[in-house]
């Protein structure tokens, strides 16, 4: 968890810091960051439907090694 908590952090100033020094105008920023807002949406419903796949999958696994144990 604090491995997550450092990454973000890091990603966040390493974002800002490119933002700062890029010397685009608000308007274009905010296109830019909408884009990568949408992209980002989209990755992570990909990731949920994945992990609930992943669970449900395992779930079956733990089932199927119950039933063979009877």
């Amino acid at each position: 968890m604090e491995d997550f908590i450092l990454r973000e952090r890091e990603t966040k100033d390493k974002i800002a810091d490119v933002i700062n020094a890029s010397g685009l105008p608000a308007l274009t920023l905010k296109s830019i960051l909408k884009e990568f807002l949408e992209a980002t949406l989209v990755v992570e419903q990909q990731q949920y439907e994945q992990a609930m796949k992943n669970k449900i999958e395992k779930e079956k696994s733990k089932e199927d090694k119950s039933s063979e144990k009877k």
